[in-house]
């Protein structure tokens, strides 16, 4: 997770177990949330395996994976002609490829077969570690994390409410990762320019 319920219960002065259950739900989703925003994935103890993602062929020296931060690469294969049968690169051309260690793009030193939509499969391990002794979540990514959990914990309730009045006092919401410029400055650094 790319932050705890303790962080959050910290944050927010909170130092019973009323709130534990809805606060490690919402840190689940803040991860999940994150995750899809931006393509970085976290491991508890460890970084995640992910075998044979799928992967467009751009007939470019770069392959762009799913998530990110790269950590190690395992193995491309290629699409055949036949359009049924998966072929591995060698051993050798695995280690002739380089990766962005932050990001999520894979370089190659020649191009990796011919271009077209689904084209490749590649299997490697991404992300950050949460806990223990190799914990390396980034600082900035663990507070916004923190500070969105934060800002749904306190708006829970009002869930889908623009505004509100009561007795002449207005209360207007926005988008919470708007009206946050620290989440919304982080999520942006973190964010890929295209789709995932």
């Amino acid at each position: 997770m790319l932050t705890t319920a303790t962080l959050v219960k910290s944050q927010l002065g909170i130092s019973g177990s009323t709130y534990d259950t809805i606060i490690a739900s919402i840190v689940t989703g803040v991860d999940a949330y994150i995750k899809a925003k931006t393509g970085v994935t976290v491991g508890d103890t460890a970084v995640v395996t992910i075998t044979e993602e799928i992967a467009d062929a751009t007939g470019t020296l770069t392959i762009r994976v799913k998530y990110k931060p790269i950590v190690s690469l395992t193995k491309i294969e290629y699409l055949e002609s036949d359009g049924v049968t998966w072929s591995e690169y060698d051993d050798e051309t695995i280690g002739n490829v380089d990766f962005d260690d932050e990001g999520n793009e894979i370089f190659t030193r020649y191009v990796v077969r011919a271009k077209g939509k689904r084209k490749l499969r590649i299997s490697y391990t991404a992300g950050y570690i949460s806990s223990g002794g190799s914990a390396n979540v980034p600082d900035d990514l663990e507070q916004c994390a923190t500070s969105l959990a934060c800002a749904i914990f306190n708006r829970r309730g009002n869930e889908g409410v623009q505004s509100n009045s009561i007795e002449g006092l207005s209360q207007a919401f926005e988008d919470i990762t708007v009206a946050d410029p620290l989440v919304r400055m982080v999520l942006t650094q973190y964010s890929d320019i295209y789709a995932i």
